[in-house]
C-alpha cells in the first residue's frame, strides 16, 4: 500500500535462462511515465544470472483520474498496469504487471473550524474535535506549537490513528484576554502532512466569581460528615441566579444549590461531604471515568462513590458540541496498561480508603432566564417588552464556572452497635427517650465498638448545662476489638419537647446522636369543659337539704394518676362543723385512659343568699390548675329574692345565736308535743319538727330587722340611654316538707320615680312551688341636662331608687301574716354628655330612650325629682 506524494522503490529481477548473454530493455509507456521510473531501463543479462532493475513509484493524487483505466478495485485504490521487457534475441517480449494500492495521506477534522463561543476567564472551555483517518494506512499525528491558553487532551494532542478510525479529542481554551480572539491549530503527521484548523473565541468576565475553585476535603470516615464554605460574589449591578450541577453518587451536598445573589453582594454556600458505606471494601482497580462527560459530569479517580441523583442543569446551546472540561486528565492509556499489569494486593479493611475528584459545574443564569414578567391584560406594550426581554434572556448563553472537589473516604475506627434510627442525609442517629414525666430520670445505653487495630480514647462533647440530657459514666480507653457502653439519661424539667446532639469522638472518627425526648406532666381532663370556665350553680335550697352535680375526670397520660379534690372553703360556722360544699369521692387513682364520675354536693347549714367556693382537682406535678367555681343559695323561708346584694351576716364566732335557736327549737318542739298529747291526738315526728322549725324561724324572723337589698347596675349610662337589669324571685319546694305557692308584691312606684325614668315590671308575681321568675328594672336617663342633675355641671352621679316589696306565702311562710318586708335600692351611674363615638354599647344599654319618655324637670325649690340623689 502506497501513500500519495511519497516515493517507493522495488527491484524487478530479470533472469537469463540461456547459455549466452542477452540484452533487455523496458518498453516505456507514456500514460504512466509520470509515476513509474526504471533504472536502468536497459542492460545485459549474463547467462544463468539475474539482472536487477529498480522501479521507482511516485504516486500522486491526480493518478486516480489519469490512470483510472488501470483500477481493478476503485474502492481500495488498487492499480494493475501491464508492462513489457524487449529482448532482441528473443522472439517474444517478457510481460509483467505493476500492482500498487494507492491511498491518501489526509486526516479529516470535524468540525473543520472550532468556535469556542463565549469563554469564561480562568476557566477551560472545550469543544469536541473528531479526527478521522480515511487512509488505508495508520498514521501518527500531533498538534504542535499550540497557542497560549490552548490545551488538547488526552496525550497533549498526540496520537496514533488506525485506518478508518475516528478519535475524539478535547480542545480546551483558557482565554488570556477578554474580547474576540482568532487563532489557529497546526496538526502534523509523520507522513509529512500539515493541517491548520482556524479557531475563534470571545473571552468574557464571569458575572459571578468563586472564592475558591478547588476544594480538598480531609479524610472523612464513612457515616461522618465534613463541611466547608464557599463564597459567591456577584460582580454585576443586576441580580444573578446560580445553580450547582452536583454529580450523581458524589456524596456531595450544596446548600443551597440554587439561589439568587443581589447586585454587588456575596452569598455563602455550604458544601458537605458525607460518604456512605459500601457493603464490603473491594480491592478491584478503581473505575475509570468516561473520556468526556456532559456539562455537569465529573471525573472520578478512586473507589466507586455512592450518592443520590444530581439535579438537571439548565439547557445550553445545542448547536455547538461544546463542553466544560473536567479538571483532571481523563486518563492516560499507557498508565492504564501499567495499572492492569500490577498485581492486586489484599486490602485491609482498616486501611481501606476511597479517593475521588469531582468537577462541579456552577451555572450562571442571565437575568430573566427563569422568570417571566406578568403584566396586565390591557398593557400590550409592557407585555411585548417583557416577552422580548424573556426571549433575549433565553437566547443568551448560560455561563458556567467549575469547582474542583477532592474527597477521601476512610474506614471509621469505632462503630455504634446499638440499633438506632438513622436520619437520612444528616449523618446523625436518633435516640428517642419518648414521653417521660417531669422530674423523672430515664437512662439508655449506647454500645461503642472499636473495630480498629489499636486502642482509642473515647471522648464526649459537653452537653447543655441544664442537664436535661447527660452522660452518666466517664469515658474510657476502648481496646481493639472491644466495646464500651455509654450511659445517657433524660430528666425533663418542664412539659415540652427536648432535642440535643451528643457527639462521641476519637482522633479519627466521630458519632453524632440526636437525643430526643418529651417532658410530660400529669394531665387530667375534666368533662364537661364548661365546668372549668363557668362552674356549677347548684341553685336555691332550704336549710338542711342538699343538691348534687356530677362531672367526669379522665386520665389522658400514659401512666396512672392520683387526684384529690380540694376546696378553698366557705366561711359558714355551724354546729355540725360541716362544709357547705364537698365531693365524693374525695380522691382516687386512674389508670391510663380511665375515667371516673365525681359528685359535688351542696349542703348548707345556715341561711346565706350566696355561697361561693372554688373546687380544685389537684394532680401532683400538673402545671395547669383545674379550678371549678361553685355557687349556691340557702334560705330559711319558702319565698326568696336573688340578684341584689344582701347585708353581711352578723359575726357569730362562738355560734351563740345558733345554740340559742337550737334550745328554743327544742323547747318549742317539747311544748307542741305536750299540747298534742293533751288534746288526745298523736303528733307525728315530722309534724312536730315542722312546727318546731316554723316556730323557731318565726321567732327569729319576728325579731330580725327588715332586709335592705342593694342592686347596682354594672354598666354606666349616658344622657338619653336606657339601661335594663333584673332580679329573680321564687318559691322553694322542699324534698321533705314539700312546698306552697308564694307571691311577690312590689310597692307602688312613686309618680316622681316614674317621671324620673324608672320602671319595674311586673309589680306583682304569683310564685308556684318550685318556680322562679325574673323581675325587670329599667331606667331611662334624661335626654337633656338641667340644673337638677350633676350632669348639668359635668359631673357623674349615682341615680338611686328605693322601693319596698313584700314576700308572702311559701313553706315555711314568713313569720307574720303581712309577709316578709324587704327594701330594694337600685343604683345607676350616670355620666355627663353623650357616649363617645366608637365606644361599644354594653348589652344592657339601649342607645335610644323608648317612646313616651320625657325629660326630667326639677321640682319647686330646685330640688331634684324623686329617685334622684
Amino acid at each position: 500500500c502506497s501513500m500519495v506524494d511519497h516515493v517507493y522503490r522495488d527491484y524487478l529481477q530479470v533472469r537469463n535462462g540461456g547459455k549466452t548473454a542477452m540484452k533487455v530493455s523496458v518498453v516505456p509507456r507514456q500514460d504512466v511515465s509520470d509515476y513509474f521510473e526504471f533504472s536502468p531501463d536497459f542492460g545485459f543479462v549474463q547467462a544463468g544470472e539475474a539482472f536487477p532493475i529498480m522501479v521507482l513509484f511516485k504516486p500522486r493524487q491526480r493518478m486516480m483520474q489519469q490512470c483510472a483505466k488501470f483500477l481493478v478495485d476503485a474502492e481500495n485504490g488498487v492499480f494493475e498496469i501491464p508492462m513489457k521487457l524487449n529482448v532482441p534475441d528473443q522472439k517474444l517480449p517478457v510481460s509483467f504487471t505493476l500492482r500498487a494500492q494507492v491511498t491518501t495521506a489526509d486526516l479529516v477534522f470535524d468540525p473543520p473550524v472550532l468556535d469556542f463561543g463565549q469563554c469564561i476567564m480562568n476557566e477551560n472551555t472545550g469543544v469536541k474535535l473528531h479526527v478521522s483517518n480515511p487512509s488505508a494506512l495508520p498514521q501518527t499525528f500531533g498538534f504542535v506549537n499550540l497557542p497560549q491558553g490552548i490545551s488538547i487532551k488526552p496525550n497533549d494532542g498526540f496520537g496514533y490513528i488506525l485506518p478508518g478510525e475516528t478519535l475524539e479529542r478535547i480542545v480546551s481554551l483558557q482565554p488570556p484576554i477578554t474580547g474576540p480572539q482568532t487563532l489557529s491549530l497546526t496538526a502534523k503527521t509523520l507522513a509529512g502532512r500539515s493541517f491548520t484548523l482556524p479557531c475563534s473565541a470571545v473571552g468574557v468576565q464571569p458575572d459571578i466569581s468563586l472564592s475558591h475553585n478547588r476544594i480538598r476535603f480531609p479524610a472523612t470516615p464513612v457515616n461522618d460528615m465534613t463541611m466547608v464554605s464557599l463564597i459567591l460574589r456577584n460582580n454585576t449591578d443586576r441580580p444573578q441566579a446560580f445553580e450547582f450541577g452536583v454529580p450523581a453518587r458524589s456524596c456531595l451536598t450544596f446548600t443551597p444549590h440554587v439561589g439568587e445573589i443581589a447586585p454587588q453582594s456575596t452569598f455563602r454556600v455550604q458544601v458537605e461531604y458525607a460518604p456512605e458505606p459500601d457493603a464490603v471494601p473491594q480491592p478491584d482497580r478503581p473505575e475509570e471515568p468516561e473520556p468526556v462527560a456532559a456539562a455537569a459530569a465529573a471525573g472520578q479517580k478512586g473507589g466507586p462513590a455512592s450518592k443520590g441523583k444530581a439535579p438537571d442543569p439548565p439547557a445550553a446551546k445545542k448547536d455547538l458540541a461544546k463542553i466544560q472540561e473536567a479538571a483532571e486528565d481523563e486518563g492516560d492509556e499507557e498508565g492504564a496498561e501499567e495499572e492492569e499489569e500490577e498485581e492486586e494486593e489484599e486490602i485491609d479493611p482498616n486501611k481501606w480508603y476511597r479517593w475521588s475528584t469531582w468537577s462541579v459545574a456552577c451555572y450562571i443564569r442571565p437575568p430573566g432566564y427563569s422568570s417571566r414578567p406578568q403584566s396586565a391584560p390591557g398593557d400590550r406594550m409592557v407585555a411585548q417588552q417583557a416577552a422580548a426581554a424573556a426571549a433575549a434572556a433565553d437566547r443568551a448563553p448560560v455561563q458556567q464556572l467549575h469547582l474542583n472537589v477532592e474527597t477521601c473516604a476512610v474506614q471509621p475506627d469505632i462503630l455504634l452497635r446499638t440499633e438506632l434510627k438513622e436520619i437520612p442525609g444528616k449523618c446523625l442517629y436518633e435516640l428517642d427517650f419518648g414521653p417521660v414525666p417531669v422530674g423523672q430520670r430515664v437512662t439508655r445505653q449506647l454500645e461503642i465498638f472499636n473495630q480498629g487495630t489499636a486502642f482509642v480514647w473515647l471522648r464526649a462533647d459537653p452537653l447543655s448545662s441544664a442537664e436535661v440530657f447527660s452522660v452518666v459514666n466517664a469515658m474510657r480507653v476502648v481496646r481493639a476489638g472491644h466495646s464500651f457502653k455509654v450511659l445517657t439519661s433524660f430528666n425533663p424539667q418542664q412539659r415540652t419537647e427536648y432535642l440535643e446532639v451528643l457527639t462521641l469522638s476519637t482522633r479519627k472518627t466521630r458519632i453524632r446522636i440526636a437525643l430526643k425526648g418529651q417532658g410530660i406532666a400529669p394531665e387530667l381532663r375534666v368533662e364537661p369543659a364548661e365546668a372549668l370556665s363557668r362552674g356549677f350553680d347548684l341553685g336555691d335550697l332550704y336549710k338542711g337539704e342538699s343538691r348534687e352535680q356530677t362531672f367526669s375526670v379522665t386520665n389522658t397520660c400514659p401512666f396512672p394518676l392520683t387526684f384529690s379534690l380540694r376546696f378553698r372553703g366557705v366561711k359558714d360556722p355551724n354546729l355540725q362543723m360541716k362544709p357547705a360544699f364537698f365531693a365524693r369521692p374525695a380522691e382516687g387513682t386512674l389508670a391510663q385512659g380511665e375515667s371516673a364520675q365525681v359528685t359535688v354536693v351542696f349542703q348548707p347549714s345556715n341561711q346565706r343568699p350566696y355561697f361561693e367556693d372554688i373546687m380544685q382537682v389537684y394532680v401532683p406535678n400538673q402545671q395547669e390548675q383545674l379550678l371549678v367555681p361553685l355557687r349556691g343559695r340557702c334560705w330559711e323561708e319558702g319565698v326568696f329574692l336573688t340578684g341584689p346584694e344582701y347585708p353581711p351576716a352578723p359575726e357569730d364566732p362562738f355560734m351563740e345565736k345558733q345554740l340559742a335557736a337550737l334550745v328554743t327549737q327544742a323547747a318549742d318542739a317539747a311544748a307542741a308535743a305536750a299540747a298534742g298529747a293533751a288534746a288526745g291526738g298523736k303528733a307525728t315526728k315530722g309534724g312536730a319538727a315542722s312546727a318546731a322549725a316554723g316556730s323557731a324561724s318565726g321567732a327569729a324572723a319576728a325579731s330580725a330587722p327588715p332586709r335592705n337589698l342593694v342592686m347596682t347596675f354594672r354598666d354606666a349610662l349616658y344622657l338619653g340611654e336606657t339601661i335594663t337589669g333584673s332580679f329573680e324571685v321564687g318559691s322553694l319546694k322542699s324534698t321533705a316538707l314539700g312546698g306552697a305557692a308564694g307571691e311577690f308584691i312590689l310597692d307602688e312606684l312613686p309618680a316622681a320615680a316614674k317621671e324620673a325614668g324608672w320602671s319595674i315590671d311586673p309589680p306583682r308575681l304569683p310564685l308556684p312551688a318550685g318556680d322562679k321568675k325574673p323581675v325587670t328594672v329599667k331606667y331611662t336617663a334624661p335626654k337633656e341636662v338641667h340644673a337638677g342633675i350633676a350632669a348639668y355641671l359635668g359631673q357623674t352621679e349615682h341615680v338611686e331608687l328605693r322601693i319596698g316589696a313584700t314576700l308572702k306565702g311559701g313553706l315555711p311562710a314568713p313569720p307574720t301574716p303581712e309577709g316578709r318586708k324587704v327594701s330594694l335600692l337600685f343604683r345607676v351611674l350616670l355620666r355627663p354628655g353623650r357616649r363617645p363615638a366608637g365606644e361599644q354599647l354594653p348589652a344592657s344599654v339601649q342607645a335610644e330612650a323608648p317612646a313616651g319618655s320625657r325629660t326630667a324637670t326639677p321640682l319647686k325649690g330646685g330640688k331634684p325629682p324623686a329617685g334622684k340623689k
